[in-house]
């Protein structure tokens, strides 16, 4: 009877223990995850907001909650919090600088990081200060009259970043001939490649190495994207009459922070 009592409180101590690294782990999944959705800022430790920008201030206890009250106010743009007291001051500012700022031993700095989104729902998607959608297919000039009546242009491709961006975009689109129109021609003169709308010279070209190939007879005057197994995304000049879709290009946006 004793060697039971004896075995079964010690099984019991085992799964307390075993419960007890369970919540913790649990406890540290979760402050790792509320954490990973602020973005730290050493350079502004040992500070606090003056009180015009202060949204709360509140004693927490601990990072986590501190971190979650900022995330779930809307006003609430940054953080600090005071590792040895457990204090979190709520500010309704992102800081780029110590300037301004209140000097305090033991705070540390997190902030929400700003995002743009498209200010209209549906197939619009948005990259830095721009929105891009894919027009239903048609000729080049099909796509222009679609991207005007949606307040947009033909994209303008204008850096790597954009087209490794228009890259990760296009993957998500359909296209029946694996084909993509842009905003630019070499209409007015074969080779001299201009922003359509604008006339303005391209700087920023990723023809595939084998295009531009037209036979002189300057005919292909539109530039397209062509699907990865064939180009990887890579430029071709192109009839205008195709029917493809075109990569419609608007300013935006709205921002967010997350």
């Amino acid at each position: 009877m004793e060697y039971g009592l004896k075995k079964f409180w010690a099984r019991l101590r085992l799964m307390q223990y075993i419960l007890a690294i369970m919540l913790l782990n649990n406890e540290v999944t979760a402050v790792n995850h509320v954490i990973s959705k602020l973005t730290r800022v050493s350079s502004l430790d040992d500070k606090i907001c003056v009180t015009k920008d202060l949204i709360f201030s509140s004693n927490f206890g601990m990072l986590n909650r501190c971190l979650l009250m900022c995330i779930n106010e809307t006003k609430c743009l940054s953080v600090f919090y005071n590792q040895i007291d457990g204090k979190c001051r709520g500010c309704a500012e992102i800081y780029s600088s110590p300037g301004g700022l209140i000097s305090f031993t033991g705070f540390i700095y997190f902030q929400k990081e700003p995002k743009t989104v498209c200010e209209e729902s549906g197939s619009w998607t948005a990259y830095k200060e721009s929105c891009y959608m894919s027009s239903p297919s048609g000729t080049f000039q099909q796509g222009v009259d679609y991207c005007q009546t949606n307040g947009a242009h033909p994209v303008y491709v204008e850096t790597s970043d954009e087209n490794e961006f228009l890259k990760t975009f296009l993957a998500e689109q359909v296209s029946n001939n694996g084909l993509w129109f842009m905003g630019m021609s070499d209409s007015t003169k074969q080779g001299e490649w201009r922003y359509w709308g604008t006339n303005e010279i391209v700087t920023f070209l990723d023809f595939f190495h084998s295009e531009p190939n037209d036979d002189g007879s300057n005919s292909q005057q539109c530039a397209v994207f062509v699907q990865p197994y064939r180009f990887n995304y890579q430029w071709a000049d192109h009839f205008c009459t195709d029917i493809s879709p075109t990569v419609c290009e608007k300013s935006c946006c709205e921002t967010i922070y997350t």
